[in-house]
């Protein structure tokens, strides 16, 4: 189960910097399917997007997870298409894990991705690119 956290809680926790400049880079787990991008979603009690501050993270959460021979890759992405994926395709999202390590990986490290629920992480983008304006 992921552990919620307030946004400046993830901040003072260095998983997420307290400044945002504007445009910065984040990372989803995606395939093209039908035409279609997918991206990859789990169920951590709710619906939750992963989304990763490195390349390198997402990378590695797919190697673990074996993603990679059924065309998953790390997708680039900027804040405000963050926003427009948690609106379509991703509606259903209830919480964002910030940084997340697999499953089985975290189970072995006793460790809970740091999430925040939709609401919470979608202010958090708007607020941080306000900032950066």
């Amino acid at each position: 189960m992921a552990r919620n956290v307030a946004p400046e809680e993830a901040t003072s926790a260095g998983t997420v910097g307290s400044t945002r400049p504007q445009g910065r880079r984040w990372w989803l787990i995606s395939r093209c399917a039908d035409s279609r991008r997918e991206v990859l979603t789990t169920r951590c009690g709710a619906v939750t997007l992963s989304v990763f501050s490195f390349e390198e993270e997402a990378g590695l959460f797919l190697e673990l997870k074996g993603l990679t021979p059924d065309g998953w890759r790390a997708w680039e992405i900027r804040a405000g298409e963050i926003t427009s994926v948690l609106c379509d395709p991703c509606v259903r999202v209830a919480q964002v894990a910030l940084d997340p390590l697999p499953e089985s990986v975290a189970d072995r490290v006793a460790m809970q991705p740091t999430s925040m629920d939709r609401k919470a992480f979608l202010n958090y983008l708007l607020e941080g690119e306000k900032a950066a304006v």
